[in-house]
């Protein structure tokens, strides 16, 4: 487990891509209380970075590759993406709440140690002095909510959890049955500029009737960034198979040249999903292959080489892409990839306002990108990623819960 200072940077050297990472914050409650010492402070410290090396251990996560920040009265953990959001709120509520427990057994009254556990997701970024990011901003504000802080006040728990609303649409879509409102509460988080809504479990406070245990999916889920495409006017009338044959042939031959451009390699990627007129391309969450390598290179690369081609096919045979990214947690079987972030995805690829946004498009391929994708890394105007280029076109509805459509261009 290394705390801040001993830092692994991408290559062994800094980076200013951004890298997705699961975010947890543990703080101790009263860290500041005056009837605590110095050297109780210390040993309360000790003690909690203990807690933390044998909950990563529980998580079959190597300590040593999971960077602590310390924050003075708390930890920040930065967890390998490809650990899930399910997993992680498992082995918090369990190996982490029941070292606890075990630990304030022995402690005197005065040395009992409580914490804020905070969960959220996103990407951050590294330097030779740590780590910054909306999403670690985010996650110190979850911590620091004054609901979970109420509610710890007004219970004897050892520990309060808090996660954002994007861990909580992964753990309720990865296959396990939602916890009922007794369990988790939904809370509203206000900054200077927007609300935000979390939720927010104290265990053993309103914990609601007993059930037989949460329902456990098949498949584990895995976190990947999905690139859906399809080829517009696919199904024309005037395309006959042979045509449509030729051009599912440039299609894949195109993008797996412009993977090949920016280092994209099997390793970092599932096999390719065919759609018939389009695929779906799942990239694993390495610091290797950032969100802005896909935004700032492939897709670009990829238009270039439309572009290179249409240059010379006949009318019929040219190339226009509608293509659409998106995150998530998704599921894998022998058929292939599946889940919520898969069924956002091709939603948006298939919205009618994005089709007529490609039909009064000329450009070989037009995007669309989540309102995650579009929070978490264009609004921050990364290098080959102009934010002014994108407007919010549409909404959609998937599963009860509503997704902006982000497009390129007017």
């Amino acid at each position: 487990m290394r705390r801040s200072g001993q830092l692994r940077h991408v290559g062994d050297a800094m980076t200013a891509e951004p890298v997705h990472r699961t975010i947890l914050v543990l703080d101790i409650v009263a860290f500041a209380h005056p009837q605590r010492t110095d050297p109780a402070r210390l040993r309360l410290r000790e003690e909690l970075y203990e807690l933390i090396h044998q909950t990563l251990v529980a998580a079959a996560v190597d300590p040593d590759h999971a960077p602590c920040v310390d924050l003075g009265d708390g930890v920040m953990v930065l967890l390998d993406p490809r650990l899930a959001a399910t997993r992680v709120v498992e082995v918090v509520g369990g190996q982490l709440r029941a070292s606890l427990a075990a630990r304030n057994r022995r402690a005197p009254g005065n040395e009992r140690l409580r914490l804020r556990v905070a969960l959220h997701r996103g990407e951050v970024l590294a330097d030779a002095h740590g780590f910054v990011g909306a999403a670690l901003i985010e996650a110190s504000r979850l911590s620091n909510a004054a609901a979970l802080r109420e509610q710890l006040d007004g219970t004897t728990a050892d520990l309060g959890l808090i996660v954002s609303d994007q861990v909580w649409r992964q753990v309720t879509g990865s296959g396990h049955d939602p916890p009922g409102p007794d369990v988790y509460q939904p809370v509203a988080l206000s900054t200077h500029d927007a609300t935000t809504r979390a939720w927010l479990h104290v265990p053993g406070h309103r914990e609601g009737p007993a059930t037989t245990g949460p329902r456990t999916p098949a498949t584990a889920p895995v976190y990947r960034s999905i690139l859906a495409v399809d080829i517009q006017g696919s199904t024309s009338a005037t395309r006959t198979d042979p045509v449509k044959e030729r051009l599912r042939t440039q299609l894949y031959r195109l993008l797996h040249l412009a993977m090949a451009d920016v280092g994209i390699v099997e390793g970092h990627r599932d096999p390719t999903s065919d759609r018939g007129d389009g695929f779906l391309l799942l990239l694993h969450p390495v610091d290797e292959v950032p969100k802005t390598l896909l935004l700032g290179a492939l897709l670009p690369g990829l238009t270039a080489r439309l572009a290179a081609y249409n240059r010379g096919a006949p009318p019929a045979e040219r190339l226009l892409l509608r293509a659409a990214l998106h995150a998530g947690e998704v599921h894998h079987d022998p058929n292939g990839p599946f889940g919520g972030p898969i069924d956002v995805t091709c939603r948006l690829l298939e919205a009618p306002a994005f089709k007529a946004h490609r039909r009064r498009r000329s450009e070989p391929l037009v995007l669309v990108v989540s309102g995650d994708i579009y929070r978490s890394v264009v609004w921050h105007d990364y290098p080959g990623i102009d934010r002014d280029a994108y407007r919010q076109l549409f909404r959609i509805r998937v599963a009860g819960r509503s997704h902006q459509g982000w497009v390129r261009g007017p």
